[in-house]
């Protein structure tokens, strides 16, 4: 384990500012270290760990644990197709097994999560940046949520300040699950919108509405698809690649002229021209940096977009 230790040691000293007021993140990012294809994200007292190879990480994961002070965590193997099986194909406990559900604190913003109930935690930990500028620029403002899983976004315009947060998600569960983040941060629900829908669709009605003067432009927008998804019965099934330019078009058309969008997509199997030079149509557009725990091989891409 000698070839590990300083990449480890490096990937701490990178981690080590996170800490004050977060304890959630990704301690070892993909391509991090040379020889093991391994995540490990923490999530509180806990680290969710995803394996790409066929290797035994228990030594790196070992090291991970004392270093942050872990009392246990989970160990996921990820299939490779995960849109027609799922994504994760077995799960196993390390340590100290997870309670079922349980709080996280990022930026002093609290979260609901779990390691072992769901396919995903409940928490996209890359965006942590993001949320973090979206809290920072939603005092007075009108905001929509798009693809919105469990609200995170939502949450942060709510605490800097927005007058009316539009979710919009295609899973009324996760709304549910949403509006408890909400409540976990003493925030009330009402005043704002959760609307469980197809976005496609609700952005159709949106522009129509605003067309005729019904509705009015949104402030600020987060459009974070999914690679995939299956969609609503009337919809094709999502595929972002196909979508993305319908996407760009029609949130322009729902952004006041003065306002913000915040986009971001992690598809591996197309390049960073496509989406940009789609953006690049609507948008003058800011591509934002990697946060410091996800730098390494693999990576999303994040923009800021304002309208021409």
């Amino acid at each position: 384990m000698d070839n590990v230790r300083n990449p480890l040691e490096e990937s701490y000293l990178r981690r080590q500012k996170l800490t004050e007021s977060t304890n959630v993140f990704r301690a070892l990012h993909r391509g991090e270290l040379p020889d093991v294809d391994l995540v490990v994200d923490i999530y509180n007292k806990y680290f969710c760990a995803m394996l790409y190879q066929d290797k035994n990480p228990s030594d790196i994961l070992t090291k991970i644990s004392n270093r942050f002070n872990l009392m246990g965590g989970v160990l996921k193997y990820p299939q490779k197709d995960p849109h027609n099986v799922g994504w994760i194909k077995e799960l196993e406990i390390v340590g100290e097994k997870p309670p079922a559900w349980f709080e996280v604190t990022e930026n002093g913003i609290k979260f609901k999560v779990t390691l072992t109930e769901k396919q995903h935690t409940g928490l996209f930990l890359d965006q942590r940046d993001n949320r973090f500028w979206v809290k920072e620029n939603s005092k007075n403002k009108m905001v929509a949520n798009l693809f919105a899983y469990t609200c995170s976004f939502s949450v942060m315009a709510a605490v800097g300040g927005a007058t009316k947060v539009h979710s919009v998600d295609i899973s009324k569960p996760f709304l549910e699950w949403g509006k408890e983040n909400f409540l976990l941060n003493d925030l009330k629900t009402e005043g704002h919108y959760f609307f469980a829908d197809d976005v496609r669709d609700w952005l159709n009605r949106r522009i129509k509405k605003i067309s005729l003067n019904k509705e009015p432009k949104f402030d600020l927008v987060i459009c974070d698809p999914p690679s995939f998804s299956k969609g609503a019965k009337n919809q094709k099934p999502f595929k972002v690649e196909r979508e993305w330019p319908a996407l760009c078009e029609g949130i322009k058309k729902i952004l006041s002229p003065s306002g913000v969008a915040v986009f971001s997509n992690n598809l591996q199997e197309r390049s960073d021209k496509f989406f940009k030079n789609h953006l690049l149509l609507h948008f003058s557009i800011e591509e934002l940096a990697t946060q410091p725990d996800f730098m390494g091989t693999f990576h999303a891409r994040y923009f800021r977009a304002i309208p021409k």
